[in-house]
């Protein structure tokens, strides 16, 4: 046990068994070929924030080195599993400063997330436990810092991710592929904390409610105040809409959409909140019931595009049997309104129409009984 309440650091061991042979080069220092079995009750680089791998039976094969000039502790990469998960784990000590100064490579190229999590501090496990992924992942982890008082060990983690399912508090995801990497001392020179830390996932692939999508790079900085930014791109069929938000009021048939939209978020709770987005989405040829009404629009066509501040709609083309209408128009300030004083949204909006059969929107016009919704112990009649 190595207890430094100075430095809030607590390495705590009880071994179980320990075997090895050690021999004494020319040169000056040792080598040594150990075999290890352990519980680890403590390994806490900050024990104000909890134990790394605390509890777990670590067992495995080391071959270690020590060179008397340079001071240097070198533990070669090496099978040892950590509970039941096997990790190819490396090291190096300088033991030449101070506060000897240390590295450690993990790697594990099978773990489940939820395992990976529970090796980890309780303030990062909580935060990762808000997620998961149901196959196994590629994992890789560096560990950096000293044996002095005080300060977290740099974290640096790089994750593999292919054909996953990824369950979010916003959704799940399908078919789910990305390359992820974490760091919790993003800038240089400004300190080990959440607020230096920071996420990216590269060539993010997936499928939410079979529409398919793709995020080039997604950014997340400041764990403590999360800002998420990216590309959003996605290409679909839009008939995968009724997944989405059902077929009580819009039925979506034929037609597609593409989506290319970047986007800052701010993130509370683990959920984006109050994104600006800038970019287009267009959709061709599509095909739209009104339900309540039912009324069909064929070859339906509209095209957003959203600026910094403000938001277009062009080309819009509606036809409901023989009339066909177009119509465009502009939102100034749209966002900005949208989430603060949605009231305040001027539409600018222009209508025009080579002809219109007026007997094909009686629908519109007639009184429709209303629908009656059951609660427990009383009826809500709606309309639309």
């Amino acid at each position: 046990m190595v207890d430094n309440k100075k430095g809030h650091k607590l390495f705590q061991f009880e071994i179980y068994d320990l075997k090895g042979n050690i021999d004494y080069p020319l040169l000056g220092g040792w080598d040594a070929e150990l075999k290890l079995k352990t519980l680890a009750k403590s390994l806490a680089f900050n024990t104000r924030r909890g134990s790394f791998i605390k509890d777990k039976l670590l067992e495995g094969p080391f071959k270690i080195s020590y060179n008397d000039n340079s001071g240097i502790v070198q533990v070669a990469p090496n099978t040892l599993n950590i509970g039941n998960d096997p990790f190819i784990i490396g090291a190096k000590f300088d033991t030449s400063k101070e506060n000897t100064e240390f590295t450690i490579n993990i790697e594990t190229k099978n773990i489940l997330w939820r395992d990976a999590s529970a090796l980890l501090a309780p303030n990062i496990t909580a935060k990762l436990n808000m997620f998961d992924l149901k196959q196994p992942i590629h994992v890789y982890c560096t560990l950096g810092g000293n044996m002095g008082p005080g300060g977290d060990p740099s974290i640096n983690v790089k994750a593999l991710v292919k054909d996953n399912t990824l369950t979010t508090p916003g959704g799940v995801v399908d078919d789910c592929s990305f390359t992820g990497q974490f760091t919790n001392s993003y800038i240089s020179g400004k300190g080990i904390s959440d607020e230096n830390s920071a996420v990216k996932l590269f060539n993010f692939k997936g499928s939410y409610a079979q529409i398919p999508f793709s995020i080039d790079t997604a950014f997340i900085n400041n764990l403590n105040k999360p800002i998420a930014t990216g590309i959003f791109k996605s290409q679909f069929e839009i008939a995968k809409l009724n997944n989405i938000i059902g077929e009580e009021m819009l039925k979506f048939g034929k037609g597609t959409a593409n989506v290319k939209l970047a986007y800052r978020a701010d993130i509370v709770d683990f959920q984006l909140t109050k994104p600006y987005v800038k970019g287009l989405v267009d959709i061709q040829n599509a095909d739209v019931s009104y339900v309540p009404r039912k009324v069909n629009f064929k070859n339906t066509a509209i095209s957003l595009n959203f600026t910094d501040h403000d938001l277009y709609i062009k080309n819009i083309r509606l036809q409901s049997g023989k009339s066909v209408v177009f119509m465009e128009g502009s939102v100034g300030n749209f966002l900005n309104l949208y989430y603060t004083d949605p009231e305040k949204i001027l539409l600018n909006w222009k209508i025009r129409s080579p002809e219109i059969h007026l007997g094909e929107f009686i629908g519109f016009l007639g009184t429709r009984k209303p629908k009656a919704k059951k609660e427990p112990g009383r009826v809500i009649f709606l309309k639309t």
